[in-house]
């Protein structure tokens, strides 16, 4: 964690004069409350150590009362206190520093445009297990960060297998902890359960850890009926074709001998079940050969209340599949 401030300064927090809220999930085994806090008192930080709660009132409330100009935490918990008290909020937080869940381009200009909140950025990539991993400078943005090259060796290999990527190509991540900077337990070349690809542009920022574009979860991938689909692929189209700034869900069901991939998205967004089935299968031809073929197959969405998505209860952020299938 001592090795990990500078991601914190690099993104754009300013000791000095920030007040900032902890909002990241407190026990469970995990470690993103007490790992951020170890970094903001090690930078003489003012810190509400208010952890997550879904009791947006009482957060909103610190936050006027005592002044806090800058939110660290999950991605989709920030999101869900802007869109309960978002209006209490616009003019005193100014910056968000989010962790844990990719935070796409509409959610993210929604923060700035309609809540006036200056800086968004990703407060850093890390795990439970490999510790810091990446963070973000101020010429990083969406999915882009620098490497923490004085704690991790970060490799990118092939998917399928144990070679180098070529420039531009997606692979797994596998990382190597300093021994130096921790005794145990030893990480050697760990596959974290991510995938991304290099950037051989110098940044402009001039430092020169090197940068890397997450691309994903390999968990993202799954299989209903006959092809294999990407999660995170739904939500960039309903990103990039609506703007669309709300939680996605896909919950997998079964109705009858038919496969059903359920879509969820957050009411009040603006978006309608019919205009994102419309959507993704115009953008997804994958998906939409699958519906025309008079295979066992269907695709539909759903719009549910905030409170209804599954969360992991562990760690607070949104699960991105949800697998009902009876697996016999």
């Amino acid at each position: 964690m001592f090795a990990a401030v500078h991601g914190l300064l690099a993104a754009g927090l300013e000791p000095e004069s920030d007040r900032v809220m902890n909002l990241f999930l407190v026990g469970h085994m995990y470690g993103s409350f007490i790992s951020f806090w170890t970094m903001l008192e090690r930078l003489g930080v003012r810190v509400v150590p208010m952890a997550m709660s879904n009791d947006f009132v009482e957060i909103a409330d610190a936050i006027v009362q005592l002044r806090v100009n800058t939110l660290v935490g999950s991605a989709s918990h920030i999101m869900a206190l802007f869109d309960h008290e978002g209006d209490r909020l616009r003019g005193i937080v100014e910056k968000v520093f989010y962790g844990g869940e990719n935070l796409s381009r509409a959610r993210r200009e929604r923060l700035q445009t309609h809540f006036g909140v200056s800086v968004v950025r990703s407060a850093a990539y890390g795990s439970n297990d490999a510790g810091p991993i990446g963070y973000q400078c101020t010429h990083c943005s969406g999915s882009v960060h620098h490497v923490f090259e004085s704690v991790q060796h970060m490799e990118i290999v092939a998917l399928e297998e144990d070679r180098p990527v070529k420039p531009g190509e997606t692979g797994r991540i596998l990382l190597t902890t300093s021994p130096l900077l921790r005794a145990q337990p030893r990480i050697v070349r760990y596959d974290i359960g991510d995938t991304g690809r290099w950037l051989e542009e110098p940044c402009p920022c001039g430092r020169t850890d090197k940068r890397f574009e997450l691309q994903g979860r390999s968990s993202d991938v799954f299989k209903a009926g006959g092809p294999n689909f990407n999660a995170r692929r739904f939500t960039d189209i309903l990103d990039t074709q609506l703007g669309y700034a709300g939680p996605v869900q896909i919950h997998l069901l079964e109705d009858g001998i038919d496969t059903v991939i359920e879509l969820w998205i957050g009411e009040g967004f603006g978006v309608t079940e019919d205009e994102a089935v419309s959507v993704i299968r115009a953008h997804y031809p994958e998906l939409d050969l699958w519906c025309t073929t008079g295979a066992a197959f269907q695709f539909r969405a759903r719009t549910k209340p905030d409170h209804e998505f599954v969360r992991i209860p562990t760690s607070g952020k949104l699960k991105s599949i949800c697998d009902h299938r009876n697996p016999s």
